[in-house]
Parts: C-alpha cells; structure tokens; sequence
C-alpha cells in the first residue's frame, strides 16, 4: 500500500518493475517498450486480471484476489509454491534497446525484434 492508502502491485511479471496503482473500477494499461500490460478490475474492485497484448493479441495471463489474507495462510501458500514445477529453474527477464533477452534454466535465447524468431541470447546481435 502507498504512503496514500493506494494499493500498489509490485513486480507481478511481464516486464513490469516498478510498482502501479491497482484500478478499482476502470482497467488501465502499461506500456513497458515490448508490450501493453492491463489491468482490469472486476467484481466491484475484489479480483484483478492481468492482460498482456502484443501485436494486437490479447491474452489473459494472471488472476488476482485483492482481498487481503492471513499472515500463516500467505506464509503456507509462500512454502508450497517453491514445490511448483515452475519453481525448478531461474527464469530472468530484462530488455536491451527494447529487445526482451529471456533467460530460462540452462537455455538463453533473445526474441527478436519485431519477429517471432528466437535467438541465442549470447549470440552477436540479432540479424
């Protein structure tokens, strides 16, 4: 929550760093230099989804709960989560000259710009 009383969604992915207010009646969105992240409220403000759009492709990612939980029940849900399959590999994500290099296990590999093609990431420069 902000110093306002405003609740904020701090790093949920899809290149969104930095902290953004959490629209309680009307969707917003996010350019981040690759694609449009948005954000639409739903049931009167209590869950959040999460769109990401790309070449006009909308697709619906993430599905959160606003309501608040407990501390024990977030700390349970914490534990169980590093059991996930998904948990089992580092994935790191940042963008160079607006192209999102993805670093995924033991495989690199650079989207390139403006296409579908995938590249290794310690390659030279995309072609």
């Amino acid at each position: 929550m902000s110093a306002t009383g405003e609740i904020l969604l701090c790093d949920p992915g899809y290149l969104l760093f930095a902290p953004v207010k959490v629209p309680r009646e009307t969707p917003s969105s996010f350019d981040n230099g690759f694609n449009r992240v948005e954000l639409r409220p739903l049931c009167g403000g209590t869950k959040l989804e999460l769109f990401t759009i790309v070449k006009g492709n909308r697709k619906l990612r993430l599905t959160f709960k606003m309501e608040p939980v407990a501390d024990a029940a977030f700390g349970k849900a914490w534990e169980q989560s590093f059991a996930f399959e998904m948990m089992s590999y580092p994935v790191l994500t940042r963008t160079a000259n607006g192209c999102p290099p993805v670093f995924a296990g033991q495989h690199a590999r650079r989207a390139r710009c403006g296409s579908d093609a995938a590249h290794n990431a310690f390659a030279g420069p995309a072609d």
